[in-house]
Formats: structure tokens, C-alpha cells, sequence
């Protein structure tokens, strides 16, 4: 069968599409042939026209039509879209890249597309640079981009901006022109009804925003179809109208120059141009101007037509123009209006506006930020430890002058900000401030300033330890440490440690010296942090005291710190200073150099001295040595009262001589008198005075010797060496033979001391002369050496010559210190020949008994604890003493060797004794009757039978309130204890009582009461007046009546005129008493009266200024009986006060007469003036010899100080400055000043 092929092919492009195949003979149907149309995904194609043609192969007619037209429409779509919906940049960013994204489908020819920005918080140009952009998307890609520019403006704005864009081109979709009205297109009015091939004819840029930069700029736009879809038809012969709308109220001429004013024009595209020249008015902030340009088809009678089937789409070109005059504000530089701020307070930022008119308000905002910038070496940034907030910020509105409610030119506004302070120690550090502004049209000039913040924050220190105290030789520790809180340390933020300056050390003041009592380094370590960032204690040792041997007080140093040069330290003023006091423990013991002192009265002179033992003086040292009656007397034997020697600094020994008289007078062998240290000028603490008196024994050079008395001759001391005796007027020596202790012991007491040893064979040297004495053999109650068995014939040689050596004390004896009477005092017990005291544990009565009884004190006392009478020296010998009250002797009680005390518990007593001349009767079966004892100083004693008889019992009966007594002898009533007062007694038997005869003082002619401590008894003429010495002492001028005819004995007194010093309160003055015979006057009721006083103007010779009653002591007079009959003493120790006052002579009158109106004895009334000399001297000095004082001091206190004595009357003193490096006026003010 044959077969008709039939082939179908385009014409455009004579592509085959298909074969049609027809068998020969076949009945002819209908074929179908399937036409492949291929979906290309291509968008906005245009439809496509294709002509399809039958094709015979073979011998086939064709008939007509052999040709079909096919169109195809292009059904692909696409969108367009930005790529990403979210851009998030940085503004050191610069530029970021915005693509526009082609997506489901492509295009075949390129695509055109605008990208403008529709509003935001981000402003333009402020924050970006982003104009209308024209993309093109080039045929058959998906995408195109384009270039926005970010601002970095070093602005503090919001964290984050943002502003909005899109693709306000055309949209590729397809188009519905037929009611496309809106986003910015504009279908004609004319074929709004009309439906087809859609047009857009506009501008090629949508906006154009003119700024106050861009005046004079050209700006130039084309008007052409944008856009036309497939098949339209050509439109760009029609007639165009470009206009401007809306009209403007202003001139638009004033703002823009442009090539047209609206014109028609008959083809497209069309290119204008337009020019910014507007010129500024001085007014700023005006309103922005805004208009359109549009553009649209002429439809007129004239115009060509509109093509039909097309929908013509405009769209117009809008225009902004801002303000050109431009408004400038910035911040205000540093000023003294606005103080640099400091932590803790506010800083005020000034803010100023130009001068310019300006009609719209505005909000400026400044804000803080951090400093990236350079620093300085003393510098750094605000950190993340310093309480900044930074997103903080304070604003102000600028308001126009049209509408502000001041009256006065808004040009500077200020905000404020509290600074905060971090309690850490800092560099200066720096921030930023950064202005920004709400309106763009504003200029910031400028916008930012760097700030220096001033750190408060300071490391505060001071010395721990304000006063140290420190021995010789140690070191004076002295620690630094911080009084706050504040932290410091780079890794806070903080002040770097590397750089605190070191503190340093001044000395300022202090009464020791470098170099000799100290030493001293200045150097203070480093401060350094704590791992807490505090400053660690700084503990140092600058100090260092010497030991240097020298008595001189404790002494001080005062240092002070200072900071260093970095002003973050500083030194708390009240914890500066600190005071070094260096206690001197060297000491020495004054004491004189000898315990006995022998001199021979005609040498004259007798060198006493005082030597230091331990360390040594640093200062010139006044010392006094005094001198104490004993068997020789004041102004008899010797006339030097006192010496005071110099000892000079840094020496150990000063010497003095005392005067010996003498006198031509046969007198004992030996006197004595006792010299000791009384005082020291200046004392010093660690000084100690061994007070203990040296014996002056003067050799009478008249006679060789007594017969009896004994002397030691050899030895170290007065105590010490080899017996001699005197015999026939001369010394001899006594043999060794049978010589013992017991021996010795006789020679030491007649010689003063206590109990002696024995030495033999020349052990104190041989002797001369004689051997007087063999085979001395004591039992050791002798009072008298010679008073021993011994033989005068001798077989011995002076190698055999004795010796002793004498105890100060006798072990077991005890003895009172420290009190004001001999009945009172620190009880001290004698043990080898020392002294030692008693620990006053279990202290009590019955002690104090036992110890009155054995010194014949009576046979009670008070106990007295705690050192009642001073501390005492030496051993503690005696603890835990516990007496039952009947022991003979202290020692005898029940008592501990050992002790756990201190001389702070030394124990004392006070012993209950009798007054002087008075009786008492003891021994009898009662109170009338008994052994007669009488009270002489504090102790009873007895009276001696001989001649005692019933006169003498009378007397005594009759002063005890008694009537007759009879007399007993022979120890009737027991043998009593104690000194046997009265011997020979022989009573007149007139007198009713034992006659007081009394003294009292008179000055100003009025009585001071007085008692008279000691009793004496006056002998004459074989009658013995007991001297009753305790009654009150009054001026007698009272009337007195004598009853009877009785004897009458008549005293008188001498001399009547005395000259002493205050310094002789030692001295007893002997005053003579003349007694007339007895004589018979006869008084019958008569009344005799005491002669009138005199002053002391009436007195001869006599001072005129009366004495004080401070001047003297009316508390006692002492009397004391001479051995001389008729003779008594007037001690100046009750009549003369030593008061240290720098006077003139001074009178004192005695009234001596009798103390009771009733008594036998007449005593006419006698006075003796008294002249005291004053011998009393002061020193008058600056209280110091350095005054150290800084400037800022502004004055100190200049002080006369007067020492050793006082003053009585005014004194009137100079005080002048007499050179130095200081300049009067220009160091100080100081003119001749009268104290």
C-alpha cells in the first residue's frame, strides 16, 4: 500500500513539528497533530505569532488553506523582591549591598527597577546616603544589587535606627491596567473604560530630596516609557504635557531654575533639567517644599490619538527641598561657668545655638560613650567599674522666639549629669559626650567633646600606733595602714600600683638626739595592693634607740608621715604623727663615798664626796649634802651647814669640804657629826639617792687621848681594823691571847655598832707603841671595854696585835624608818649586819605589839600595810609573819625565811606611846598605888630611889589628882624595864604640880598654838622642874592672883636677840636661864600682870618685816636640855620653816614664860627676836632650749620657768630675741616683751 506522508512545519523557523502519515487507498480521515508548545518560564514575553504550513512529501495535492496563523500567549509570571528582609549593619560598616531578587520565572529582556526609600527612625543624610537608585536586571538572571552608604557620625544616638525600602518601580506581575490607580500611577482618564496592552510613561527617578548642600547643584531627569507590555503599540509620538503641582504659595522661581515651565512635546523620550539656586533669608528651619512633577498625554482635537487597545500608566516625579540656611549648635568647651566635673558631683554640659533666626523647634540630646581614643601616660578610659551608664542621656528643646515663652534669646542651654563615684582609686579618666539633634536640618558643630573626669577617690593612711614606747637598744616599730575602703589595681580600673609613690618620713620634734640616742632611716617601703585591691599595712622599724649607759629620763621622738608626689594618698591628720618614747633603764646610785670620815681639828677641812655607781649623768647635777648634829655640834665644832657640789656631766665623782672649828677646847677625844645627801638639782627617775648619813669624826687635838676610849685603826672603814686603847694619854695596842668574838663584840658597842668579829695576828697591820691590854677575857656585858678581865703585862709582840670587824647591825635588833616620830615607821629587822624590811602578809596586832615592846615603844601599835612608810631597799627577811603578842623579840615569832612579796607590801607600825611627863603608878594592887613611872619621849621610864622620901611621893600624888602619898623604895612594887629617868630627886614640896615652863612664838602680836614635842628636865640648884613640854602654849596676858605668901621662884633668859637661817631647821640654839636665889615676897591678894610686848620696830637691830605665818612651822617647838646647868636649846626646827621663798630677813619674836598661872615659879616675861634669813636662791630660765614649730603653727608660747625656789613679790622679766638665721619681720614677730 502506498503511503502519503504529510509534514507540518513553522514557517519562522522551518522547524518540523510533525509527520502526517496517510496509507494509499485508505479511506481519508482526519489526523490530529499535537503542536508541542514549550513552557519557558520566561516572563513578560510578547505573544508570538507563528504560521503553520502544510508540506507535501510526496505526490500528495494540498488544498487550501494550506497555512494557519498560531499565536501563544505567554503565561509565565515572576516576583520581584528584595533579598533579604532585614539588613542589620554597624556604622563602621560604610556600605552595605541591597540586591533585588528575581524569583519563578526570568526575563528575556532587561528589566528596569527603582529602589527608594519609604520613611524610618534613621535619618537622611544624616545616618545613611541612599538616593533613588535605577537597577537594570539584565535578560535571563535572577538578581541585581546596588550600593547604600552608612554614615559613621561619632554620634550617641538610639542603639538602633532603621529605615525602609522597596522596589517602587514596576511590578513585574502582571499589570491590571484596566484599574490600576494607585501606588503612584495614574491610569488616563480617557481610557479608564478601556482594556488591553498596558504603557507606563514617567520619569526615571521617583524623588529627588534637595538639602541646604546642594544649592546651585543641576539635577537632570528623562520623561520615557518605562514600560510597555508585549504588543502595545508604540506612544512616544503623542503629545506630552510635564507640569509641576500644586502650585506653590511661594515663589517656586526663588528655589529652582529649570530648562522648561511645562511644555508639549511631540515624541519621547524627553530630557529636562532643573537647578537648586534659591539663596538663604537668615531664617532657618523654615517649612520643606514639596511638589510634583507629573506628566501626561494631550487628547485634544490636534493631538494625535491615543492608540487604541492600550491603557496609558504615568507616573510623576516628586521633589523635596529643604531650608538652605543652615542652624549650627555644639557643646561649650571648658569655661570657668562649667568647672571640670568631678566623682561624686554634676557635671553641667553647655550646649550653645548660632545666632540665627530659625521657626521650627528642635531637641538637641547629649548622651555619654565611652573613649576609644588616645590617652596620655597619666589618663584612662571610663571602664566597665566606674557605675557610668551609658545609655543615659538629657535633652533640651530649642524653642523659635516666635513661640518662646522666655523674654530673652534662647542662644545656650545647659543639661547635667551626675557623676558617679566607685570608691576606686583612679587615673583621670575620660569619656565622651555626644550631641545629636531630632531635626536633620540642624548642624552639630561640634558634636562631641572629650571630658576629663576628676578622680575624689583617694587611698587615706595613717600610723596604726600612735605612741610606741621602746627600751634602749630595741627598735621602734611603726606600722602604715589604710583608714577607708577604697580599692585601687589596674585589673579594677583602678590607680596602677607600679605608680603610688612612696610615703615619707620627717622627723619633727623630740627631746632625744640623733646620732647619740638614736638612729634613724628614712626610707619607707612601697605601698602594694591586697589581692582585694586594698593597700596592704606597711610594717617598718625606722627607729632605733642606743643604748647608751647615760642617765637621762626617758626621752622622746616625734616622726611624721607624708605622702607622696601623686596626690592619691593622703595622710589622715589626726593619725600623722607619731611619738617615740625611748625609756631609759640605765640608773645609778648617788651615794657618798666613805661611811667615815676622820679629820683632826686642826685641819680645818674635812672632803666629803659623792660618787655615781652605774651609768652616768648627762647633764650637770647640783648636788647637796647636808650636815646632822651628833656628839658635835653646829657652830662648836663645825660651821658648814651645807655644801653643794657639781657634778659635772658624764662623771662619776664630785667632791666638797666642810669646815672644822677649831676650837682650843679640851673636849672627847672623839665627836662626830653625820653628813648626807639630802637633794639633787635636776632629779632624774632613774637616779636613786643612797641617803644612808657618812660620820665626820673630829679628832680633838688637844689632848692625845682619853684614857679608855678605844679606836680602830687600819681597816677599810670606820668599822673595821686594829684595836687600840688609850692609856696614859696614849694609844697602845692589845694582844691576841684569848681574844674572841665575845670581845669584839664589846669594842663594836662601845664604839656605836652592833656585834663584832675577832681578828688576830696583826690582821688589820701592826701596831706601835705599847701593848696595854693581855688576855682580855669579856663575858659581853661590859659598857666599857676596859671594864674586861684582862691583865697589863703582856708576853706578845705587835704581830699578835687584835683586831675586829664591827656589824652595822646586830642580827635579831629591829629598827623604825620612814616615820615622823621615833614611835612610827617601816619596821626593819637587822641579819648579818644588813638591814631588811618585813612583808606585811598576815600583818596585824599582835605583830605591831611584839615590835613596840622590843624597842620599848609601849606594848601595843597599829599594823600598817602597803608600804605606809615608803618601800624599802634591801633583802625582805621576814613573810608570813604571825606573833601571838607575848614574844620577847620579832624574830621570835612565827615567821617564813622565804617571801613572795615586794617592797610595795613592806610593813610598817604605829606604836601607841605616853606624853611626855606624864605619871603613872604600876605594879600595884590599884590605881593609888605603885611603882612611879614617868613618860619621856614616847617611854616610860622609872625614877631612882635615892633621897626619895614622902615630899617626893606627895608631889607625885598630888599631879595624879591624889592627896599625900607615902614613899617606897627598894623596887616595892617590882623592878621595872626601860631608862631610869630621875635619880636624886628632892621635890620643895610647895608645888601642887610638876611645873611646865613653855615657849610659844609670836608674830604680829598674836598667839599660834604649838606643842613642844620632847621633855627635858632643868636642874638647879639640886632642884630637879620636870619640863612638861605638851600643853598648849598661849601669850599669857591674863591677871594673875597668888593667894598666899609663898616662895617665888624668879627665872630670866638669854640672849634676847637671835640671827639664823631657814636652812638651819636643824639647829638647836642654846639659850641660858639665870635663876635668883629663893626669895620670900609677900602677895596678899595682889594682882601681878605680864609686861606689854614690844614691836619689832622697837627692837633694836630687829627686822622690820614681820614673818608669815607660813614661814615658820607652828605645828612643834622642840626644847632640849644642854648638860650644862641652867642651859636649855631652842631647836630652830619648830620656829623656822626652810619654804623655798626668795625673801628678805624676816622677824619672829618668843614669848618664854610660864605655862600655868598657879605655879611657884616665877618667870618674868622674856622675849627672844628671831631674825630669819632668807638663804633661799632661785633660777630663772626659758622652759626650753628648742622650740621646733612649722609655719603653719602661726604662733607659739614662750615660757620663764623658775626652779630651785619661788618668789614672793612680783618679778618683772625681759624676754628679747638676740639673732639667729630667722629675719625679723619677715620669719616672725617678736618684740622685746616684759613678763
Amino acid at each position: 500500500m502506498l503511503k502519503y506522508i504529510l509534514m507540518m512545519e513553522l514557517q519562522v523557523h522551518r522547524t518540523s513539528l510533525g509527520f502526517v502519515t496517510f496509507d494509499t487507498g485508505a479511506v481519508l480521515r482526519n489526523r490530529t497533530v499535537v503542536f508541542p508548545v514549550v513552557d519557558n518560564d520566561i516572563a513578560l514575553e510578547p505573544d508570538k505569532l507563528y504560521l503553520l504550513r502544510l508540506r507535501n512529501i510526496g505526490n500528495i495535492g494540498l488544498g487550501n488553506p494550506g497555512t494557519m496563523n498560531v499565536t501563544i500567549e505567554d503565561d509565565d509570571g515572576a516576583f520581584l523582591s528584595l533579598e533579604r528582609r532585614l539588613y542589620a549593619v554597624t556604622e563602621d560598616v560604610k556600605s552595605i549591598g541591597i540586591c533585588v531578587t528575581l524569583t519563578r520565572g526570568v526575563i528575556s529582556s532587561p528589566l528596569y527597577i527603582f529602589i527608594i526609600d519609604v520613611g524610618g527612625t534613621a535619618t537622611y543624610p544624616v545616618d545613611y546616603l541612599f538616593y533613588d537608585i535605577r537597577l537594570q536586571m539584565p535578560p535571563y538572571q535572577n538578581s541585581t544589587c546596588a550600593t547604600l552608604y552608612i554614615v559613621d557620625d561619632d554620634t550617641k544616638e538610639r542603639r538602633y535606627e532603621e529605615f525602609y525600602i522597596n522596589t517602587n518601580g514596576v511590578s513585574l506581575a502582571a499589570i491590571d491596567c484596566c484599574n490600576r490607580t494607585s501606588g503612584g500611577y495614574i491610569s488616563h482618564s480617557s481610557l479608564a473604560a478601556q482594556c488591553g496592552a498596558c504603557v507606563v510613561v514617567g520619569f526615571d527617578q521617583s524623588r529627588v530630596h534637595i538639602g541646604p548642600s546642594d544649592a546651585g547643584r543641576r539635577y537632570s531627569f528623562t520623561a520615557d516609557v518605562l514600560l510597555s507590555t508585549p504588543g502595545a503599540p508604540d506612544v512616544t509620538g503623542l503629545d506630552y504635557v510635564i507640569s509641576r503641582e500644586p502650585a506653590m504659595p511661594v515663589n517656586i522661581d526663588n528655589y529652582l531654575s529649570s530648562d522648561f515651565t511645562g511644555r508639549t512635546n511631540g515624541f519621547l523620550p524627553e530630557r529636562f533639567s532643573i537647578r537648586y539656586v534659591s539663596q538663604g533669608n537668615a531664617v532657618a528651619l523654615q517649612p520643606t517644599l514639596s511638589f510634583d512633577y507629573t506628566i501626561a498625554a494631550e487628547t485634544g482635537p490636534i493631538d494625535p490619538p491615543i492608540p487604541s487597545g492600550v491603557v496609558l500608566v504615568y507616573r510623576c516625579l516628586s521633589i523635596t527641598i529643604d531650608d538652605i540656611d543652615i542652624i549650627f549648635v555644639g557643646l561649650i568647651g571648658s569655661c570657668p561657668c562649667f568647672p571640670p566635673p568631678l566623682e561624686g558631683g554634676n557635671a553641667v554640659v553647655g550646649i550653645r545655638r548660632q545666632s540665627i533666626e530659625y521657626e521650627t523647634p528642635f531637641e538637641v540630646t547629649v548622651s555619654l560613650e565611652r573613649y576609644t581614643g588616645p590617652l596620655a601616660p597619666d589618663e584612662a578610659a571610663v571602664g566597665d567599674f566606674d557605675l557610668f551608664n551609658f545609655t543615659e542621656q538629657r535633652s533640651v528643646v530649642f524653642q523659635p522666639a516666635t513661640t518662646c515663652q522666655f523674654r530673652f534669646d534662647q542662644r545656650f542651654e545647659r543639661v547635667i549629669f551626675f557623676m558617679p563615684r566607685d570608691n576606686i582609686v583612679e587615673l583621670q579618666e575620660v569619656f565622651r559626650m555626644r550631641l545629636s539633634v531630632n531635626d536633620s536640618r540642624v548642624r552639630l558643630d561640634p558634636d562631641t567633646q572629650i571630658v576629663r573626669l576628676e578622680n575624689r577617690d583617694v587611698f587615706s593612711i595613717g600610723l596604726r600606733e600612735l605612741e610606741v614606747t621602746i627600751k634602749e637598744g630595741e627598735v621602734a616599730p611603726l606600722t602604715i595602714k589604710q583608714i577607708g575602703d577604697e580599692t585601687g589595681g589596674l585589673d579594677i580600673g583602678g590607680y596602677p600600683e607600679s605608680r603610688l609613690q612612696p610615703v615619707r618620713l620627717r622627723h619633727i620634734a623630740g627631746t632625744a638626739t640623733r646620732g647619740s640616742d638614736y638612729s634613724l632611716k628614712f626610707t619607707v617601703p612601697r605601698l602594694t595592693l591586697r589581692a582585694n585591691n586594698r593597700l596592704n599595712d606597711i610594717t617598718f622599724t625606722p627607729i632605733t634607740s642606743i643604748d647608751d649607759n647615760i642617765i637621762e629620763g626617758n626621752e622622746t621622738i616625734r616622726v611624721i608621715i607624708l605622702p607622696g608626689g601623686d596626690n592619691v594618698v593622703q595622710v589622715q591628720r589626726a593619725l600623722q604623727t607619731a611619738t617615740i618614747t625611748i625609756i631609759d633603764d640605765d640608773t645609778g646610785v648617788l651615794s657618798l663615798e666613805r661611811g667615815t670620815y676622820d679629820v683632826i681639828e686642826n685641819e680645818g677641812t674635812v672632803e666629803i664626796c659623792a660618787v655615781l655607781t652605774g651609768g652616768v649623768l648627762s647633764t650637770d647635777t647640783e648636788i647637796t649634802i647636808r650636815a646632822k648634829d651628833n656628839t658635835a655640834r653646829f657652830r662648836s665644832d663645825y660651821n658648814t651647814r651645807r655644801i653643794r657640789s657639781r657634778l659635772r656631766a658624764f662623771t662619776n665623782r664630785t667632791c666638797g669640804r666642810f669646815n672644822v672649828i677649831n676650837d682650843t677646847i679640851s673636849e672627847q677625844l672623839f665627836e662626830n657629826f653625820t653628813v648626807f645627801i639630802s637633794d639633787v638639782f635636776p632629779e632624774s627617775s632613774g637616779l636613786t639617792i643612797n641617803r644612808i648619813p657618812s660620820f665626820i669624826r673630829i679628832q680633838d687635838d688637844e689632848p692625845n687621848c682619853i684614857d679608855g676610849s678605844i679606836r680602830l685603826v687600819g681597816g677599810t672603814n670606820s668599822m673595821e681594823g686594829r684595836v687600840e686603847v688609850c692609856s696614859g694619854g696614849a694609844w697602845g695596842t692589845v694582844c691576841d691571847d684569848s681574844w674572841d668574838s665575845t670581845d669584839a663584840g664589846v669594842v663594836c658597842r662601845q664604839l656605836g655598832y652592833g656585834s663584832g668579829t675577832a681578828f688576830g695576828s696583826a690582821y688589820f697591820g701592826q701596831g706601835n707603841g705599847s701593848i696595854v691590854l693581855d688576855d682580855v677575857q669579856c663575858d659581853g656585858r661590859e659598857s666599857y671595854f676596859t671594864n674586861c678581865t684582862h691583865t697589863t703585862n703582856h708576853n706578845c709582840a705587835h704581830s699578835e696585835d687584835a683586831g675586829v670587824r664591827c656589824a652595822y647591825c646586830t642580827t635579831g635588833s629591829i629598827r623604825l624608818v620612814g616615820g615622823s616620830h621615833g614611835w612610827e615607821g617601816r619596821v626593819e629587822v637587822c641579819d648579818s649586819g644588813s638591814w631588811g624590811t618585813v612583808c606585811d602578809d598576815f600583818w596585824g596586832s599582835p605583830d605591831a605589839a611584839v615590835v613596840c615592846r622590843q624597842l620599848g615603844w609601849g606594848t601595843s601599835g597599829t599594823a600598817r600595810t602597803n608600804a605606809y612608810f615608803g618601800q624599802g631597799t634591801g633583802s625582805i627577811l621576814l613573810d608570813d609573819v604571825q606573833c601571838t603578842g607575848t614574844e620577847e623579840f620579832l624574830t621570835n615569832c612565827t615567821h617564813l625565811s622565804t617571801h613572795n612579796c615586794g617592797h610595795s607590801e613592806d610593813a610598817g607600825v604605829n606604836c601607841d606611846v605616853c606624853t611626855s611627863g606624864s605619871l603613872r603608878l604600876v605594879g600595884g594592887s590599884n590605881s593609888n598605888e605603885g611603882r612611879v613611872e614617868l613618860c619621856q619621849n614616847g617611854r616610860w621610864g622609872t625614877v631612882c630611889d635615892d633621897f626619895w622620901d614622902n615630899t617626893d611621893a606627895g608631889v607625885v600624888c598630888r599631879q595624879l589628882g591624889y592627896g599625900s602619898g607615902t614613899a617606897f623604895g627598894s623596887a616595892y612594887f617590882g623592878q621595872g624595864s626601860g631608862s631610869i629617868l630621875m635619880d636624886d630627886v628632892q621635890c620643895v614640896g610647895i608645888l601642887s604640880t610638876y611645873t611646865s615652863i613653855a615657849m610659844s612664838k609670836k608674830t604680829q602680836w598674836f598667839a599660834i598654838p604649838s606643842h613642844i614635842q620632847y621633855n627635858y628636865f632643868l636642874y638647879f640648884n639640886c632642884i630637879t622642874i620636870p619640863f612638861d613640854t605638851n600643853v598648849d602654849i598661849n601669850i599669857r596676858n591674863d591677871n594673875v592672883t597668888l593667894e598666899t605668901i609663898e616662895e617665888i621662884l624668879t627665872l630670866s633668859v638669854s640672849p634676847t636677840f637671835l640671827e639664823v637661817s631657814e636652812s638651819d631647821k636643824e639647829t638647836a640654839v642654846p639659850v641660858n636661864i639665870t635663876v635668883t636665889p629663893l626669895t620670900y615676897q609677900q602677895y596678899s591678894n595682889k594682882t601681878a600682870t605680864n609686861n606689854n610686848l614690844p614691836s619689832l620696830s622697837s627692837i633694836t637691830n630687829a627686822p622690820s618685816n614681820p614673818a608669815e605665818e607660813q614661814d615658820f612651822d607652828s605645828a612643834s617647838v622642840q626644847l632640849s636640855l644642854d648638860t650644862s646647868i641652867g642651859t636649855f636649846s631652842v631647836s630652830m626646827n619648830g620656829l623656822v620653816n626652810d619654804d623655798n621663798i626668795v625673801a628678805d630677813p624676816e622677824g619672829l619674836i618668843l614669848l618664854i614664860e610660864s605655862a600655868n598661872p598657879d605655879s611657884h615659879i616665877r618667870f618674868y616675861t622674856q622675849i627672844i627676836v628671831i631674825q630669819i634669813n632668807s638663804d633661799d636662791s632661785a633660777f630663772l630660765s626659758l622652759e626650753r632650749r628648742l622650740y621646733a614649730v612649722t609655719e603653719d603653727v602661726k604662733s607659739i608660747g614662750i615660757c620663764a620657768t623658775l626652779t630651785r625656789g619661788v618668789i614672793s613679790s612680783p618679778l618683772y622679766i625681759f624676754i628679747i630675741d638676740v639673732g639667729g638665721t630667722a629675719i625679723y619681720p619677715v620669719d616672725y614677730l617678736f618684740y622685746d616683751i616684759r613678763l
